[in-house]
């Protein structure tokens, strides 16, 4: 089999993406991606990234393929886990102390995290458009927004938490042992304790 028959089987299978990453791993020249592009069969979305001509484009997923340190966080992952009603227009995620987030475009909030809590609660979902980024979990989600409430939209939190109880969809032994980790356990009982 082709190179490019590779490359366009992957793509197909992979929501339409193929990365130069992908490329020199299975030690395919990524100068054929490059030829590829220039006879219509890829189109280049970032650096690094391409895409069939009929992807549509899904800013989560593009985010997350140059940048797979970050983990979508508060807001975005409130969007990704379908517990929001709007689009957040900026990407909110979660990296370690230390990393060097400079590159980030201008749309993105980041929160810092030790290493040691960066992976707690992460799970993998899909977007809007079928490709699967990581985010937090809703346990997880919760924690950040009551132990953060300064750096959160006062309307968020509070659809957010009284959207949790209504729906009773949250796990509290895995809320109240992330919040022990993260040393915000008081802070979410007392909130827990109001809301139930």
């Amino acid at each position: 089999m082709g190179y490019r028959k590779i490359i366009l089987d992957y793509a197909d299978d992979n929501n339409g993406i193929v990365t130069s990453n992908w490329c020199v791993k299975e030690g395919i020249p990524t100068v054929y991606l490059s030829r590829m592009v220039k006879d219509g069969e890829l189109h280049r979305v970032e650096r690094g990234i391409y895409s069939l001509s009929e992807y549509d484009y899904d800013d989560f997923n593009i985010f997350h393929l140059k940048n797979k340190a970050a983990i979508f966080s508060y807001s975005s992952s409130l969007y990704l886990l379908g517990r929001t009603d709007f689009v957040p227009h900026l990407i909110e995620v979660s990296v370690y102390t230390g990393y060097n987030a400079a590159h980030f475009p201008d749309d993105v909030i980041v929160h810092y995290v030790t290493k040691e809590l960066l992976d707690l609660g992460k799970i993998f979902v899909e977007t809007p458009l079928g490709n699967s980024v990581e985010c937090y979990d809703m346990e997880r989600t919760v924690c950040d927004l009551i132990c953060n409430r300064n750096k959160v939209d006062a309307e968020l939190f509070a659809k957010t938490l009284q959207s949790c109880v209504k729906e009773n969809d949250l796990n509290l032994n895995k809320l109240f042992s992330y919040a022990k980790k993260m040393k915000c356990l008081k802070k979410v009982q007392e909130i827990m304790e109001v809301l139930l």
